[in-house]
């Protein structure tokens, strides 16, 4: 199974915008980034504490994503190195198989938390093996 992030490598959310509306009215109106073409899983750090951004989040997928499964993974960490220990133990948990990021610090953290798994950056709507 193929997971991705969200902010960042399917979507570009405006975060200075939610000091003019609200997080959930940014989060439905984001550019899309990148569309995978094989069924894919989301794992994010993306805020998710109500309902309201939960559903902004499910609302985005379903208009702009056609491969998303439907999945929807929060990682529950307010630092990177929890963000990286969280997001390994949901790709362990789920079965990734190749998981898909922008961030390299965060891909380099993971490699060896995640043996196997293949690794994959988002550069300016590329996508290539990490």
């Amino acid at each position: 199974m193929e997971a991705y992030d969200l902010d960042d490598t399917l979507a570009s959310v405006d975060f200075a915008e939610a000091n003019v509306r609200s997080l959930s009215t940014v989060f439905r109106q984001a550019k899309v980034l990148y569309v995978p073409d094989v069924p894919f899983t989301v794992i994010t750090a993306r805020p998710h504490s109500t309902a309201a951004l939960r559903q902004a989040t499910t609302d985005w997928l379903k208009t702009n994503e056609p491969q998303w499964d439907g999945n929807v993974y929060y990682c529950n960490a307010d630092s990177e190195p929890g963000i990286i220990e969280e997001k390994a133990r949901l790709i362990k948990a789920h079965r990734v198989t190749d998981f898909t990021d922008n961030n390299e610090q965060i891909l380099t953290a993971l490699k060896p938390l995640v043996p196997g798994v293949t690794l994959w950056l988002i550069d300016n709507g590329q996508r290539q093996r990490f």
